[in-house]
């Protein structure tokens, strides 16, 4: 089943410049993000460079979404990973469980349900997404955290592939069949989620 092509968005943050034609392999680093709650749905936050999920039973849950843009639009194969630098280089931290779900969608919230003011800030809340991820057909991928932040050296990781698109939203929460957990890590060009993308 094919899956519906992004649609078009106000907020200038995380609309994506078009890219016509995949010339050579690459990446896209440090996206944005979104808070989200479940317990909350209509809350909504501005967004944020932090990997930032947990579902602690003394805390309100939090789950996020994670946009990508700029990817080729002809781009055949996107791969979603992680990629953590030296201690010294980055902020990570992880506690108890750091094993996640995250789902990739293709669809995201257009006027008239955030405005239409180039200026302002989509809102991005778990009432609007859940539906939307629910809504994707594409398989569920798993990174873990757990105890990687206790690794003092660079390290690369692959989570596994999802269907390519010049937008791609990722839906992420802590997996709970493995318990409670969190996970802090503040994301640039060294840290955080990467999606790579094959021509």
């Amino acid at each position: 089943m094919a899956l519906a092509a992004p649609a078009s968005l106000p907020d200038k943050s995380i609309m994506s410049p078009r890219q016509t034609s995949c010339t050579a392999p690459g990446r896209v680093t440090a996206p944005v993000t979104y808070n989200i709650y479940p317990d909350t749905p209509d809350k909504s936050e501005p967004s944020t460079s932090y990997i930032d999920i947990q579902n602690l039973s003394d805390r309100e849950e939090r789950e996020q979404v994670v946009v990508f843009k700029g990817i080729p639009a002809d781009a055949k194969v996107c791969t979603l990973g992680w990629i953590q630098a030296v201690t010294a280089e980055r902020e990570f931290t992880v506690e108890e469980n750091g094993s996640t779900k995250v789902k990739a969608f293709y669809e995201f919230p257009s006027p008239p349900d955030c405005g239409t003011d180039e200026e302002e800030e989509v809102t991005v809340n778990y009432g609007v997404i859940e539906p939307l991820s629910s809504a994707s057909t594409a398989l569920e991928l798993s990174p873990d955290f757990t105890f990687w932040n206790d690794t003092p050296s660079a390290v690369n990781h692959t989570a596994g592939t999802v269907p390519c698109a010049e937008a791609i939203y990722l839906h992420v929460r802590i997996n709970s069949i493995n318990g409670l957990g969190d996970v802090l890590f503040k994301q640039d060009d060294k840290n955080g989620f990467v999606m790579g993308y094959n021509c």
